[in-house]
C-alpha cells in the first residue's frame, strides 16, 4: 500500500544520508527492517545495496559481498539490467579493494553486459563511464598506466553522451583527476598538469564543487610543483 511505501522511502532516505555516518548500527538494523517491509524486489535491492555500503565502510566485506549476491539474484529474477549493472559493479569494487583481482574482473564483466542492456541510453552512458572507470582502477593495480589513460578516456567520451540530468561535469572531473594520476606515475608531468586542471575547471562548474575530489586535486597540484621545482 501507499502507506507503507512511504515509510520504506522515509526509512530509507533517514538511513541513507544520516544514520549512515552517524549511527551505523542503527543503520544496519534499518535495512534488515527495510528487507522485511519491501513491497518487491526493486525495494529489496536497494535495502540490500544499502546494507553493503555499511557492511563496506565497517570492513566487514563478506557480509557486503553476501549481501550484493542476494541483490544480484533479485535483479537477475526481475531481468532488471540497470541494478544488475549497480550491483556487479559494486562487487568489482569490493574484490579489487581486497586485491582479489580474479573475481573482481568476473563481476565486471558480468557488469558491463548488463550495462549494454539499459534501455535508458543516460542511465547506459553513465554505466560505460563509470565502469570504464573501475577498468582503469585495474589497469592502475598492474601498473598498466596508458592501458589506464585510454579506458579513461573512453569513459570520459560516454560522461559527454550523458544529458543535464546526471552531474556529467563531476563524473567527468573525477576522470580527469585520474588520467593526470596516470601521466604523472608516467612522469608526464606537463600532461598531468594539464589535467589536473581540466578537473578542477570541471568540479568547479559541477553540482558537488566541495567534493572530497577537491583536496585530492590539491595534492595533486602538490605532487606536480614539487617534481617541477
Amino acid at each position: 500500500c501507499y502507506c507503507q511505501s512511504a515509510k520504506y522511502d522515509k526509512i530509507f532516505k533517514e538511513t541513507s544520508t544520516t544514520l549512515l555516518s552517524s549511527n551505523p548500527e542503527q543503520a544496519l538494523r534499518n535495512t534488515a527492517y527495510l528487507y522485511k517491509i519491501s513491497a518487491n524486489n526493486n525495494e529489496r535491492i536497494k535495502a540490500s545495496m544499502l546494507r553493503a555500503t555499511l557492511l563496506r565502510q565497517n570492513g566487514m566485506r563478506n557480509d557486503a559481498i553476501e549481501a550484493l549476491k542476494r541483490a544480484d539474484s533479485l535483479a537477475v529474477i526481475d531481468k532488471n539490467y540497470n541494478l544488475q549493472a549497480r550491483v556487479n559493479g559494486f562487487l568489482s569494487t569490493i574484490y579489487r579493494e581486497y586485491e582479489i583481482y580474479s573475481i573482481g574482473k568476473t563481476y565486471l564483466q558480468k557488469a558491463i553486459a548488463a550495462s549494454v542492456k539499459v534501455e535508458d541510453k543516460n542511465e547506459k552512458y553513465k554505466f560505460q563511464g563509470n565502469l570504464s572507470q573501475e577498468k582503469a582502477y585495474y589497469d592502475m593495480s598492474s601498473s598498466e598506466y596508458l592501458k589506464a589513460i585510454m579506458n579513461l578516456k573512453i569513459g570520459k567520451q560516454a560522461f559527454e553522451l550523458c544529458d543535464s540530468t546526471i552531474d556529467k561535469k563531476f563524473h567527468i572531473a573525477v576522470n580527469d583527476e585520474l588520467i593526470a594520476k596516470n601521466y604523472l606515475l608516467l612522469n608526464k608531468v606537463d600532461l598531468a598538469l594539464s589535467h589536473f586542471q581540466l578537473a578542477e575547471e570541471e568540479l568547479a562548474k559541477s553540482e558537488a564543487s566541495d567534493s572530497p575530489l577537491k583536496g585530492f586535486l590539491y595534492n595533486g597540484f602538490g605532487n606536480v610543483y614539487a617534481i617541477k621545482g
